[in-house]
């Protein structure tokens, strides 16, 4: 029976690309309906918003006349019955506006006089004359808005209509005239449609939008273009249905010319009017054909690219993994070629990796031999040296006791003395870093007051102090802070401190030493107003031969190994030393802190 093929790399990283690429496909798609179905809502709120701001604006139009109505019926010629001179003040006053007329009413709806005729003219009244209204067109003289100012009291704006007088369609604001309570006369205004579309071309906000007004019956009283073709005609029915169902809405249609629509409607909960503004159907539609086709066009894009490169990659790590292959059996070193990976290169590498390694835990163990071998030498070094400087120092001990006080040999004495307390001062610190290194350095642990440690580091430091004149500042608690730790080591770490601090001081300056508890903890520094420390060179002031000053002219002797032995000491007690310094010539502080037994 024949073996079954086996898959190869090819077909894995084919179908890898195919489970990343087509459900990332499909998550695109759904984001770019989703954008769609975004872009479109956006759409219609912003032009829903738009018609309901058109709205509020035909109502501030048609609330400025009322105003000025209201305005002229206050006015005292009609309390005093001066007809002629009120008639001159409305005809100006319309003329201001921009209106066709202004006509005065009584209670009984008699027309008084109309500023179109001159005044005392016999005029129509819209209650007689009026003739049967034709539903497919705006009625002649409709009396409906004179009607309900007589009945409510209330201004009230009419719908279009064709004027008895005006002989012209028009519409009209209606105002009464109230005195004690009571309708003495209604005042209107008449206005052609013109005023409506002229407010919609010269409007910023509006200005070359498709857009249109039309009042309760639907026949249109103003329009964005083509208005004295238009006006006075009906919008299309399926606009009129979409009123009785809900007050403002998005919907789509054709205008009159044939042009394809998405527009909005907002009737106004004043006038009863409604404004609609429209968007060309081609542009949006447009938008959104090319956002799908050029989001497909990338979807497949993104497919074919996948699977060329899934196929490239898979040809290149083929024929790497058969190069490795044949030169793992013959023995031989792999030549490059193919895909370079970094699994392959590590593959390549493994061998020579764990050699390398190897060779490297040699050379470590030889450096830790060196450095013991080294930390021996030093210890063993130091121990010897120790004998013939104590026999140096009993000899210039002799010498002075054998001088007699001689005034010419003092200074040398003295000399001598000093040096040799500086060298049995470095070989103690050479041995005792040496002990630490070696792991040889005990600690006599014992409850220690750590106040009089710092009073005997002190008394040891008092001669370098008075001898540069260098004022002490101490700052101690009263209660005794005690710690668990061997007194002869902390009293070696402060000695040095003060005894650093004295050196790096100029004379005059001042060492202040300060011990306090915080939470579990001593802490005790020491502080001075000497040449301070780089903060560069703060991180290394701990190490062992290092100092800041390294030339052969430096003022301070010494290996440089004091504040390393220090932070050894307080290490081994379970604490630490730190160093701060603001620069140069800002002085310094040494901080220890220790745990509270």
């Amino acid at each position: 029976m024949a073996q079954r093929a086996k898959p190869t790399i090819g077909s894995y990283l084919v179908a890898l690309v195919m489970l990343a690429v087509v459900p990332l496909i499909l998550i695109a798609a759904l984001l770019l309906w989703r954008q769609t179905y975004l872009q479109r809502h956006a759409f219609e709120k912003s032009l829903l918003q738009t018609a309901q701001a058109l709205s509020v604006a035909v109502d501030r139009q048609l609330y400025a006349d009322r105003v000025m109505l209201e305005t002229l019926a206050n006015s005292p010629l009609l309390e005093r019955g001066e007809f002629a001179a009120f008639y001159e003040l409305c005809r100006r006053a319309i003329e201001q506006r921009g209106g066709l007329f202004i006509s005065l009413f009584d209670a009984k709806g008699r027309q008084i006089f109309n500023t179109l005729r001159p005044m005392g003219e016999a005029l129509p009244s819209p209650f007689s004359d009026a003739p049967p209204p034709d539903p497919e067109r705006p009625p002649v003289g409709d009396p409906s808005a004179l009607q309900e100012v007589l009945r409510t009291g209330k201004a009230v704006n009419s719908d279009l209509l064709f004027g008895l007088v005006a002989g012209r369609l028009l519409f009209t604001m209606n105002v009464p005239v109230l005195r004690e309570a009571r309708i003495r006369y209604v005042l209107n205004a008449a206005f052609e449609p013109v005023v409506m579309t002229r407010f919609l071309q010269e409007s910023a906000q509006f200005k070359g939008v498709p857009a249109w007004i039309y009042d309760r019956r639907g026949f249109i009283v103003g329009r964005w273009q083509d208005a004295e073709k238009y006006a006075g005609r009906r919008v299309p029915a399926a606009q009129l249905a979409q009123l009785r169902d809900k007050e403002a809405g998005v919907a789509t249609g054709e205008t009159a010319e044939g042009l394809e629509l998405y527009y909005s409607f907002a009737r106004s909960p004043v006038t009863g009017w409604t404004a609609s503004m429209g968007a060309e159907r081609r542009q949006l539609d447009r938008a959104v054909l090319t956002g799908w086709i050029v989001g497909g066009a990338l979807m497949v894009a993104g497919l074919l690219l996948g699977l060329g490169l899934a196929l490239s990659l898979a040809t290149r790590l083929r024929r790497s993994i058969v190069a490795l292959a044949n030169a793992a059996s013959r023995s031989e070193p792999p030549r490059p070629g193919g895909l370079r990976t970094r699994e392959l290169e590590l593959l390549e590498r493994a061998v020579l990796d764990a050699a390398q390694a190897r060779e490297a835990r040699a050379r470590k163990d030889e450096a830790e031999a060196a450095s013991r071998t080294k930390d021996r030498y030093i210890a063993t070094l130091s121990h010897e040296l120790r004998n013939p400087l104590a026999a140096l120092r009993n000899g210039v001990h002799l010498l002075g006791m054998e001088s007699g006080g001689d005034a010419a040999l003092r200074p040398t004495l003295e000399m001598m003395e000093r040096q040799i307390a500086q060298l049995t001062r470095m070989v103690n610190d050479l041995l005792d870093t040496s002990r630490a290194a070696l792991g040889k350095e005990t600690l006599q642990v014992a409850q220690v007051d750590l106040g009089e440690v710092l009073a005997q580091a002190i008394e040891t430091a008092q001669p370098a102090l008075e001898k540069k004149a260098l004022a002490l500042a101490r700052a101690f608690p009263d209660e005794p802070v005690q710690v668990q730790g061997d007194a002869a080591r902390l009293l070696q770490v402060f000695t040095n401190l003060l005894d650093n601090a004295a050196k790096f001081t100029p004379p005059g300056g001042e060492i202040r030493v300060a011990l306090a508890r915080e939470g579990s903890a001593a802490l005790a520094s020491v502080s001075d107003t000497g040449i301070g420390v780089d903060p560069a060179f703060l991180p290394k002031v701990f190490e062992a031969f290092t100092q800041a000053d390294t030339t052969l002219e430096r003022n301070a002797s010494g290996l440089g190994l004091g504040l390393a032995l220090a932070r050894q000491i307080v290490e081994a007690h379970g604490g630490t030393i730190s160093a701060e310094s603001a620069g140069p010539g800002q002085g310094s502080r040494f901080t220890v802190r220790l745990p509270l037994s």
